[in-house]
């Protein structure tokens, strides 16, 4: 029984890659070059350090510098309120009500507490993994594998739900299954074990 859901925060969680493709955007105008928005997001999709890698290469920019501009222009806006995707309240609820919590494994910094606490949810969380923690970037499972080992989560009751292939990997890598989340409709990747176009979807599996 699906009690424990491992959540993803960029574009599963929350909406918030128009504030990432917007820095991507910026950053790379800092350094003299275009990209359009568009590729942006689709690039930041995968991860941000593979559209840093992308357009570092494709554009002919130093990747440290790009990289740098992309943590300064990020943090300019990292605090600004960025709206939840409908259904999580919901989800998170819902884990609550049948006997378990929700957990974060995330690339981000702290701002996820803010977030989680503007969105009135971090009491629902009891697991949080930010990029503090220090653990390897996903597809590493190291993040989940050490949130179940420190607040003893049994491994059949878990769920990883994210939007990309790097969190679908690492629930996989941690044992567990995976949800994979795309409002656009996304062929799921091949180690998704569930999928869907709507984050009420999850509340079929829960409990």
């Amino acid at each position: 029984m699906i009690t424990n859901v491992f959540w993803d925060f960029d574009g599963t969680l929350f909406d918030s890659y128009g504030q990432i493709s917007a820095a991507i955007f910026q950053a790379v105008s800092d350094l003299g070059s275009f990209v359009e928005m568009e590729k942006a997001n689709d690039l930041a999709k995968v991860s941000v350090l593979h559209a840093m890698r992308e357009l570092s290469q494709s554009l002919e920019l130093p990747f440290e510098k790009l990289v740098g501009r992309y943590n300064a222009r990020f943090t300019e806006t990292e605090n600004v309120p960025v709206p939840l995707f409908p259904g999580a309240k919901e989800v998170c609820s819902a884990a609550i009500n049948a006997g378990g919590w929700n957990h974060l494994v995330t690339h981000r910094g702290k701002s996820s507490y803010h977030h989680l606490q503007i969105a009135g949810l971090l009491d629902c969380f009891q697991g949080i993994a930010t990029r503090e923690a220090g653990y390897k970037p996903k597809p590493d499972p190291g993040a989940i594998l050490g949130l179940i080992a420190k607040y003893a989560i049994p491994i059949d009751s878990a769920i990883m739900v994210g939007d990309r292939a790097i969190d679908i990997l690492a629930g996989k890598n941690a044992g567990i299954k995976s949800f994979f989340f795309s409002p656009e409709g996304f062929a799921p990747p091949p180690e998704a074990d569930f999928s869907g176009k709507s984050l009420m979807d999850l509340l079929a599996l829960i409990g």
